[in-house]
């Protein structure tokens, strides 16, 4: 099937569309750290092609989007995504449904608990610091940008997908905030999400070793958020074959909820 395409930058804010708006509400997808709009190819593709448009954002400092000061891009917050997101929501026709994955998902809670929202998909988010457990020991330099060991990148996000497409997303990944890794592993953000009344729909994976998936349920708990888990999955769950079976799950649930 031929999808509409579209790239441009708003507010220095690089986005790639899939599909046409429509009187469906618009979807906005949320990559996660040292990602891009990239890594949701698969999943918002296949959204678009049943109707949803499709908005993929690039944060600040990844894959097209205006970079940031050396400082400013050590310093930055996953919570500081929120002003990527407000940039692209803004020229949309409606209120999006945000769709957002790991670090991403963090960046999704935190523009929802102050702006509307017409509905949340987070997909093996990073947790509010209340819903987390034990941190992960990951070295972190607070003085240096990070990038993932190349030795977990694969086992991390893409494990199950051939060579070529692995070593294609390989070369994809940047550097990524130190405090933002820091946010992610020593679940140091304390979000109130008791704002948040926009239905949602989150996903953990049973063998998750960034977020296990008992941290996604209990966050789905107290959002009285519909909540599946995805056995047998690692993190990387936008990327591995999963994905058909992820945007399936958010296809359905999406025309039941909000269609």
């Amino acid at each position: 099937m031929h999808l509409p395409y579209a790239d441009e930058k708003i507010e220095g804010v690089r986005v790639e569309r899939y599909g046409e708006p429509s009187s469906l509400p618009s979807l906005l997808f949320v990559h996660g750290g040292t990602q891009g709009s990239w890594a949701w190819e698969h999943v918002a593709r296949d959204l678009a092609g049943r109707g949803w448009h499709s908005s993929c954002l690039n944060w600040f400092g990844h894959h097209g989007s205006d970079a940031l000061a050396p400082a400013e891009a050590r310093e930055r917050s996953i919570m500081d995504v929120t002003r990527e997101i407000r940039v692209v929501a803004d020229r949309l026709p409606d209120d999006p449904v945000l769709i957002a994955h790991s670090m991403g998902g963090l960046a999704a809670l935190a523009y929802a608990s102050k702006y509307p929202v017409k509905a949340l998909v987070l997909l093996t988010p990073v947790v509010p610091g209340k819903h987390a457990g034990a941190e992960i020991p990951l070295p972190v330099d607070p003085a240096t940008m990070w990038l993932i060991p190349a030795e977990a990148l694969r086992q991390v996000f893409w494990d199950a997908v051939g060579d070529d497409e692995a070593q294609r997303y390989a070369s994809l990944v940047v550097p990524e905030s130190p405090r933002a890794v820091i946010e992610a592993t020593r679940w140091t953000v304390d979000l109130d999400v008791s704002s948040i009344t926009a239905p949602a729909y989150l996903l953990g994976a049973e063998r998750d070793s960034v977020v296990p998936h008992e941290f996604v349920e209990s966050l789905a708990e107290e959002m009285g958020a519909e909540y599946d888990l995805l056995p047998e999955q690692g993190h990387g769950v936008i990327l591995n074959p999963i994905r058909e079976d992820v945007a399936a799950r958010i296809s359905r649930w999406l025309d039941k909820t909000v269609r």
